[in-house]
C-alpha cells in the first residue's frame, strides 16, 4: 500500500511539475512588474519547481529508499509540510481562495502522510 502512494505521489507530482514549468513560463511573460519583483517571482517558481520535481523523482524512481532510509521519510514529511503549507496559504494569504488549489495540495499531503505513518506490512 505503501509503495501504491508513492506511486501515486510522484505521478500527482509529475503533473505538478509540468504546471509549475508552464506558471514560470507565464510568469516570465509578465510585464509591468518592477524587476526587482519579477526576478523574485521567477526565482521562487524555479525553486519550487525543482522541488517538486524532486518529490516526483524521489517517489517514482526512489520508492524503497523513500520508505526505509530516514532521508526518505524526512523527504516525505518534506513535501506533507510543503503542500500542507500551500493549502493553508490558501485559506489565509490568497487574495481569493481557489478550492481546486486547496483540495490538490491537501490531497497530496494526505497521500504522503498515509505513506509515512501506515502500518509496514509484514513481508
Amino acid at each position: 500500500m505503501k509503495k501504491k502512494l508513492l506511486f501515486v505521489g510522484g505521478i500527482i507530482n509529475v503533473l505538478f511539475t509540468i504546471f509549475h514549468v508552464w506558471l514560470a513560463w507565464q510568469i516570465s511573460q509578465i510585464t509591468g512588474l518592477s524587476s526587482e519583483i519579477h526576478a523574485l517571482l521567477l526565482m521562487l517558481a524555479f525553486g519550487g519547481t525543482l522541488m517538486i520535481g524532486f518529490a516526483a523523482y524521489a517517489s517514482l524512481f526512489c520508492i524503497q529508499q523513500m520508505l526505509t532510509t530516514r532521508l526518505g521519510k524526512a523527504t516525505m514529511i518534506l513535501v506533507v509540510l510543503i503542500y500542507s503549507t500551500r493549502a493553508l496559504e490558501e485559506i489565509v494569504i490568497a487574495p481569493k481562495f481557489s478550492p481546486l488549489i486547496f483540495s490538490a495540495c491537501l490531497v497530496t499531503a494526505l497521500v504522503y502522510l498515509l505513506a509515512l505513518t501506515l502500518p509496514q506490512k509484514e513481508a
